[in-house]
């Protein structure tokens, strides 16, 4: 018999960055979540990431827009 190593729950997130505009622009979206968060620094995507992301949506919702090409101006 094989035991397997216990591992801690994992969570799987597409993560978008915009690369054509000027301005730093990502979206991260948990897959099991209907909305993404949004960024604008590197720094602050890297942050949510190295934080382990620990509730995607609930820490901070998408603006409630209908198009989701980018983050509220």
């Amino acid at each position: 018999m094989v035991l397997e190593p216990a591992v801690e729950p994992s969570q799987l997130f597409l993560v978008r960055v915009w690369t054509s505009s000027p301005e730093f622009r990502a979206s991260v979206r948990a897959v099991d979540e209907p909305e993404p968060r949004w960024f604008t620094t590197p720094a602050e995507l890297a942050l949510f990431l190295a934080s382990g992301a620990p509730g995607a949506a609930a820490a901070s919702p998408a603006p409630d827009r209908a198009d989701h090409d980018g983050p509220p101006r």
